[in-house]
């Protein structure tokens, strides 16, 4: 691009008008500074270094832009996760607690312990 410029702007003619008219990827400001060049208010070495100038500021813009855009997609989708998700949790919770609470047994080892030996007892195969 710069080099293009470049070119064109040494070239001093009809050629840096083209450029100026049909880069729609041009600033504004780079555009006017076209138009005083043109008008031979403002020397090649001169133009250059303002565009070069004028171009990083344009760039830095638009790379804060793309910053600003990335960043809102990414807080967006954050926020969309947790909030998923602190439904699932909450629905969970309800779940879990209308789960009937049932006991895993009903008696403990010692009182099965002690009913098989008093069945064992009282059998008429022992007597």
């Amino acid at each position: 691009m710069t080099d293009e410029l470049t070119s064109a702007l040494e070239a001093r003619g009809p050629e840096a008008a083209s450029l100026r008219a049909t880069d729609p990827d041009l600033p504004e400001a780079v555009r006017d500074r076209l138009v005083d060049f043109e008008a031979g208010v403002a020397r090649p070495g001169d133009l250059e270094a303002i565009i070069e100038a004028e171009m990083r500021v344009a760039s830095e813009d638009l790379a804060e832009e793309v910053r600003a855009v990335v960043r809102g997609g990414i807080v967006s989708s954050t926020r969309r996760i947790y909030a998923a998700t602190t439904v699932l949790v909450l629905l969970s919770l309800l779940i879990t607690l209308r789960i009937p609470e049932l006991p895993l047994r009903d008696r403990s080892d010692a009182e099965v312990a002690a009913e098989a030996v008093e069945t064992e007892g009282a059998s008429p195969a022992r007597e």
